[in-house]
């Protein structure tokens, strides 16, 4: 087996592997919160990663099967888009893991380990495992400068999207909320 067909076949398992932890997250995300699981959680980010992350995970399997059976690759340039941006999403999420969650939650880094509500898998494991997948296994040799905007795109649109639902919603009272808050974090 030559190498870039060994690679693929490793690409392969780890987005199956992938998949399965992204999916235990969730399984436990839904039965360990409140709610259950609904449309609504689609507003946190790292639920949006996690959906990502599968569907990049998948079209991959998918593109490696096609390029196994063809014998030369036949990724869609879109599929590595996909995983680009779950990669950037992950990386998002991990570093507003270590940077703000584990050192203001009363648990501190075991909170890292914690299955409630999901978070060892979507907010440490997967983020990592995705990040490292892209790097080791999965980046394009010919992309362009201009294809790395479109994960800064995405998280704009989110982040405007949050901004402009936290404004609507709450009034002024909320953006006096918001400034207060933020003022507050950078003091500390």
């Amino acid at each position: 087996m030559n190498e870039s067909r060994r690679i693929s076949l490793i690409n392969m398992i780890v987005s199956f592997a992938l998949i399965v932890l992204e999916a235990l997250g969730i399984y436990y995300f839904a039965t360990t919160s409140a709610n259950g699981f609904d449309v609504m959680d689609l507003r946190y980010y790292t639920v949006l990663t996690v959906f990502v992350t599968m569907l990049g995970s998948a079209l991959m399997i998918w593109a490696n099967i096609i390029s196994f059976i063809k014998k030369r690759d036949c990724t869609p340039r879109i599929f590595y888009s996909i995983r680009y941006l779950s990669a950037v999403m992950s990386l998002i999420t991990i570093v507003t893991v270590a940077a703000f969650l584990v050192p203001q939650s009363d648990l501190g880094p075991k909170l890292l380990i914690s299955l409630e509500e999901g978070f060892v898998f979507m907010h440490f494991v997967c983020p990592i495992v995705s990040i490292l997948q892209f790097i080791g296994l999965e980046i394009e040799p010919k992309g362009k400068f201009r294809k790395t905007l479109e994960p800064l795109i995405a998280t704009i649109i989110y982040a405007a999207a949050i901004l402009i639902t936290i404004f609507v919603k709450l009034g002024k009272e909320g953006a006096n909320a918001a400034a207060s808050f933020s003022l507050a974090f950078i003091i500390k």
